[in-house]
């Protein structure tokens, strides 16, 4: 039997080049149980005003799932990634909005919505500007940041932020979720990270609709905390843990509910903070990522899946 993994693929910069706010299949995982991301007070909740990267900060309405992570290589390239993950409660249009206005340099936002048609017979698109069309689906943003001096998408690595979210509009218990990254340099961080409180009660498995992915089981010591986001590929999905136990042995059990085997790990420091990461890429699509960061007592696990085929 092949092993099962996760990852996800980073290129949320071309798509936001390409296609911003351009709606997707909602699927991958669902968690069952307490939902504690949707207490705003939350500890480790950062909202308005949390700085990002460059002069961009959180905007009233989103929220930021523990910290910005530092991964020391992506899903799809062999290259340094920024990436936070967000919770969206005020009005999707004007966030995503309120990320665009407050960016210096060359922006641009975008939210659509989708629909069944009458029939059922296919999904429709269209532009969402603050009034939802009947029978809508969800609604997608995009937001695209170009740094000074970025010219075309040739040089996006280093050039472009880029912020996602979206709203499952069948739920309406449920707040849209998403996420910022970009490329390197890093600007303004590592910072120091939030606190990871004892005795959060959350979910405790991320159940994945793809065969070739396992479930994500919540270990002991740590806890999940934010709604796990769709990752890419059929089934693929997103995780951040908050780690209150012994950051080494979490991480190692992680890394265990993905192979058995002795397995290579990336350990650095980045300006003061530690960065671990395992990565495997198998030859089926599978990917998997787990990263750690730690620095001034706290640390946080970024867990991500994905399969191509």
């Amino acid at each position: 039997m092949r092993e099962k993994s996760f990852g996800r693929v980073g290129a949320l910069a071309i798509a936001a080049l390409m296609v911003v706010g351009a709606c997707s299949e909602r699927g991958g995982s669902r968690a069952s149980g307490p939902e504690p991301w949707l207490d705003p007070d939350a500890a480790w909740m950062q909202g308005e005003g949390t700085p990002i990267v460059d002069d961009l900060e959180i905007p009233k309405g989103a929220r930021l799932v523990g910290p910005v992570f530092t991964q020391l290589k992506g899903a799809d390239a062999d290259l340094p990634q920024q990436i936070g993950y967000l919770v969206v409660d005020g009005e999707p249009a004007q966030v995503a909005k309120a990320f665009e206005q407050q960016w210096d340099g060359r922006a641009w936002s975008q939210c659509s919505q989708s629909y069944e048609t009458e029939d059922g017979s296919r999904t429709r698109h269209t532009e969402y500007t603050g009034k939802v069309v009947d029978g809508a689906l969800d609604i997608s943003c995009g937001v695209g940041l170009a740094r000074r001096g970025w010219t075309d998408e040739s040089t996006y690595l280093t050039g472009l932020v880029s912020v996602t979210f979206e709203q499952d509009l069948t739920d309406p218990n449920t707040p849209a979720d998403g996420e910022v990254s970009w490329w390197p340099p890093p600007q303004q961080i590592p910072r120091s990270l939030p606190p990871a409180p004892d005795g959060v009660v959350a979910p405790t498995r991320v159940e994945s609709v793809d065969e070739y992915i396992n479930d994500l089981v919540i270990v002991e010591g740590s806890f999940l905390a934010g709604p796990p986001g769709t990752g890419a590929g059929p089934g693929g999905f997103y995780a951040v843990i908050g780690v209150n136990g012994d950051p080494d042995t979490l991480f190692d059990a992680y890394v265990r509910q993905i192979t058995t085997e002795k397995a290579f790990t990336l350990d650095r420091r980045v300006d003061g903070m530690r960065v671990r990461q395992y990565y495997s890429n198998d030859a089926g699509g599978v990917a998997t990522s787990i990263t750690m960061n730690e620095k001034d007592g706290n640390a946080w696990i970024l867990f991500t899946a994905g399969n191509d085929a």
